[in-house]
């Protein structure tokens, strides 16, 4: 059994909320804008949108509150880290794409606000 890991306060929650739907979003902007004003646009939208919500789903650590504590594809507390640094700067990077220099900026700002003042999160995970 593990032990599980630090809850989240709700504002902090409803700021991760809005980070991962935006980190989602921002690839399905980027990847539809390559193919604007065809059939493939919406092929590249979706999979714009599945590819970061597929590994923001599926790889968890077990116990993590902040992911329900369930795990798809159980990995290190390192792993995790890894595959959310991944899918943020995937969406920071989109924006770019998409000509949005000031939202990514904006949005990297957030994610590096929400991960240094949830800090005991970051904690738990290094030790798993």
């Amino acid at each position: 059994m593990t032990e599980e890991g630090p809850r989240l306060n709700p504002v902090q929650a409803s700021l991760r909320l809005a980070l991962e739907l935006i980190a989602w979003a921002a690839p399905a902007w980027w990847a539809a804008s390559l193919f604007e004003g065809t059939v493939a646009s919406w092929i590249a939208g979706a999979v714009g949108l599945l590819v970061p919500m597929a590994m923001w789903v599926t790889f968890n650590v077990p116990g993590d509150p902040s992911r329900s504590g369930a795990a798809p594809v159980p990995v290190s507390g390192r792993v995790r880290l890894l595959v959310e640094a991944i899918v943020f700067a995937g969406g920071a990077g989109a924006l770019v794409g998409v000509g949005r220099w000031g939202a990514a900026l904006v949005f990297i700002a957030l994610v590096a606000f929400h991960t240094a003042s949830y800090r005991e999160r970051v904690r738990w995970l290094l030790a798993r």
